[in-house]
């Protein structure tokens, strides 16, 4: 939702590593979007091969590049001005523990050991060519500036209030809180 708001605001083009027209919002197809990533793969090297396609994406017909995910991030050295919406840093690559990869085979397992020292090292130098960072939580501001040194405002995502509206208030309470 937050892309899709953004494209609205800014009327902007939307150049995405996948995209299901027929498993997101509506609101897209009014929209221009350049598919990075047509392949059927799996989930980990579908990541690998999204930091590649957006590595090599140079676009130069535009006023600014936000950035929302962590594989846009590669292709924040040759798109400037850009701006990161920072959803999370990629955790994945900094919390990854032996409890999580129980699952994984012992070959597979080495090999993720193997890669996550040099992926860390590509985020990190990904995220060095960011000019600007936007939190969306408090929470998420701690972790870019733990994870990445890096100080960032926070932007709290877009909720659109005509969505709602108030009923009648009844005999109940209701609280919703994480």
């Amino acid at each position: 939702r937050a892309v899709l708001s953004m494209a609205k605001i800014f009327n902007a083009d939307i150049y995405a590593g996948k995209y299901s027209p027929n498993k997101t919002f509506k609101g897209f197809s009014k929209f221009r979007i350049t598919v990075l990533n047509k392949l059927n793969l799996s989930q980990r090297v579908d990541k690998l091969y999204l930091n590649y396609k957006y590595k090599f994406l140079k676009l130069d017909k535009y006023d600014i590049y936000i950035l929302l995910g962590g594989a846009s991030l590669n292709s924040a050295k040759a798109n400037r001005p850009n701006l990161w919406w920072c959803c999370s840093p990629r955790i994945w690559l900094y919390h990854t523990t032996d409890t999580d990869l129980k699952r994984v085979s012992f070959l597979k397992r080495m090999l993720i050991y193997c890669l996550l020292p040099f992926l860390r090292l590509e985020d990190k130098l990904n995220v060095k060519n960011v000019q600007n960072i936007k939190s969306i939580a408090k929470n998420v501001r701690f972790r870019v500036k733990k994870i990445y040194d890096r100080d960032s405002e926070i932007i709290y995502p877009f909720v659109d209030l005509n969505k709602f509206k108030y009923l009648k208030s009844g005999d109940y309470y209701l609280s919703s809180a994480r």
